[in-house]
């Protein structure tokens, strides 16, 4: 009791009311801390669904080049030559985006690995000249040229697939299942 004798009242009232206050600062640094974290989350969960929408603009595209394709090859290049030209154009556009969308958010897509998809992708103008020029010979190339588009997609479908393991909220990854579900039916 001597100790606290020994100091004047507004003392007394100020180190009773330090504890407190300096409790509550740390409960709102604490609070600051979570907060900043789910907006992290959050960030890399719009940049997520963001990059997964142009993936499924990108399979859009490749679906119906590849349906163009088809025609084109199955006509021995008497149908659907324009369309397809543009059609063409039309995907290596979106797949720009795609690949600009991903150069800009490399830090905020940790987790979601788009390469295998990509890397499908690096035969495209391969498999459109052999297309193309195999219309000059007996056989066109259907079945190859078919099969390298409905494989890309595949993969690409699979990326999606696997980037919901990336999301910790259930009602988003309800949401994201519903949605790659839709891609799959839409393809098969």
């Amino acid at each position: 009791m001597n100790i606290l004798n020994r100091f004047s009242l507004t003392s007394k009232i100020l180190s009773l009311a330090l504890l407190p206050l300096l409790a509550c600062v740390v409960l709102v640094f604490m609070s600051l801390k979570s907060t900043k974290d789910s907006l992290n989350a959050h960030q890399s969960l719009f940049t997520q669904i963001n990059i997964s929408a142009k993936v499924s603009n990108l399979i859009h595209e490749l679906q119906k080049e590849r349906g163009l394709s088809a025609g084109f090859l199955s006509s021995k290049g008497s149908k659907f030559s324009s369309e397809l030209k543009s059609q063409r154009t039309s995907t290596d556009l979106v797949l720009d985006e795609l690949k600009q969308a991903l150069a800009n958010n490399k830090d905020s897509l940790k987790g979601f690995d788009l390469q295998s998809g990509l890397d499908a992708l690096n035969n495209l103008a391969t498999i459109r000249n052999n297309a193309d020029n195999s219309l000059k010979g007996d056989s066109p190339l259907i079945t190859p040229t078919i099969g390298y588009y409905t494989k890309s997609i595949a993969t690409l479908l699979e990326t999606i697939t696997k980037s919901t393991s990336l999301v910790k909220d259930s009602h988003i990854l309800r949401l994201m299942f519903s949605y790659t579900n839709f891609l799959y039916a839409k393809e098969y």
